[in-house]
């Protein structure tokens, strides 16, 4: 099961057994005794090339089946092979195009 936090939206990463990289809201639930994975305003992660520099790959973000009714997908368990915790920076991205639109601040940096 995934962790619960009550009233709190968990961005997170999934990579799909497909190899497919998604990022999004996610929670859990269970229909008829089986355990799903829901997520919510997904897009896909992307590498990409940097320009003039073909040895540099960058991240770039996708929308993942933007025709889903309601922009939620349901996946199963079973084909997701890892979770993790987006980066700050990610985040950010990912709710500038796709989330609430909320930028978490750059940590000041305290020199003495």
């Amino acid at each position: 099961m995934l962790p619960q936090l009550i009233g709190y939206i968990m961005i997170q990463i999934l990579k799909l057994s497909s190899g497919e990289e998604l990022i999004g809201t996610v929670s859990d639930f269970e229909v008829e005794g089986r355990q799903v994975i829901k997520m919510d305003k997904p897009a896909a992660i992307i590498m990409q090339p940097i320009d003039g520099q073909p040895e540099k790959f960058g991240i770039g973000l996708a929308p993942y089946a933007p025709y889903a009714e309601q922009n939620s997908i349901h996946i199963m368990p079973t084909h997701v092979i890892a979770i993790m915790q987006a980066t700050d920076q990610l985040k950010n991205e990912y709710n500038t195009h796709y989330g609430s639109g909320i930028i978490t601040p750059q940590k000041p940096k305290i020199e003495i």
